[in-house]
């Protein structure tokens, strides 16, 4: 952009800044444009504008607490309900930022504030961040600039947050369910038991199934029967086995019993 802030072909000025595009089910867009500070339903058939929602010329009328600044993150909850996250800084417009979920009359065409989400600390984040809703109602809201993220339930109350230990950045932060099966097999460790017997020691990095282990030993890698079954306890569980050996492994299961993998056989000496 050339000093006059007027913009050039090859540094053109960036008057929109698109941060999130989403499908809806009329098949148009909900497109968030930053630097507009409005929300936008563009037709994917003709490529009009249908409404705008925000910034210096909304179609919708706004209820109390609804204009936002510098958003991200637009995403269709419903129908007639759209969250966002409302940065409100950079520069400032607000004391501090939000997680908002609005509701959209598109026959009365008016906006709402139905809930906000909002930071004891008073964060303002200068750019990035966002606003997921969760199935349960939960709702993570990433602070984008700052290094924080933070779990509420559906009515606004902080359950609990995480902070990077330095001043690191999300461009989007989100919560989701998800198994990991590692492709390595479980890992084991055996040591002696100063009462009697072995301490074996089981692992599975990746794995979120394991539920308990159950210890197998005998007298050699491919002679070995079940001798002990643990709860696991956290990524190492430690099994205090009064068999012989001198061959262990440990074996996964999940939390109906089904083998979810084994460890090599190792051998342990007292």
């Amino acid at each position: 952009m050339e000093p006059d802030g007027k913009g050039t072909r090859k540094a053109p000025f960036d008057y929109f800044h698109i941060n999130s595009v989403e499908l809806d089910d009329d098949g148009d867009f909900l497109v968030s444009a930053r630097n507009t500070c409005a929300l936008y339903k563009i037709s994917r058939r003709t490529g009009d504008v249908v409404w705008r929602l925000g910034g210096t010329k909304s179609d919708f009328t706004l209820g109390s607490g609804v204009e936002f600044f510098w958003q991200h993150d637009a995403r269709w909850l419903s129908k007639d309900t759209v969250s966002l996250f409302d940065n409100a800084s950079s520069p400032p417009q607000a004391k501090r930022s939000r997680g908002l979920i609005l509701t959209v009359d598109t026959e009365a065409m008016r906006a709402d504030v139905a809930r906000e989400y909002l930071h004891p600390g008073n964060l303002l984040a200068d750019n990035q961040g966002n606003t997921q809703v969760l199935p349960d109602g939960r709702v993570i809201v990433g602070w984008g600039a700052q290094p924080y993220t933070s779990e509420y339930t559906a009515d606004g109350e902080l359950l609990r947050e995480w902070r990077f230990p330095t001043a690191d950045q999300t461009y989007r932060a989100y919560s989701f369910d998800w198994t990991g099966t590692p492709d390595d097999a479980p890992a084991v460790g055996v040591g002696a038991n100063p009462a009697r017997g072995f301490m074996v020691y089981a692992s599975w990095n990746g794995a979120t199934d394991v539920r308990r282990w159950r210890i197998l030993a005998g007298p050699s890698a491919d002679n070995l029967a079940p001798v002990a079954t643990m709860p696991r306890s956290g990524f190492e569980t430690a099994v205090a086995v009064n068999a012989e050996g001198p061959f262990f492994a440990a074996v996964a299961l999940d939390a109906d019993g089904k083998v979810l993998g084994t460890s090599d056989a190792v051998r342990g000496d007292q």
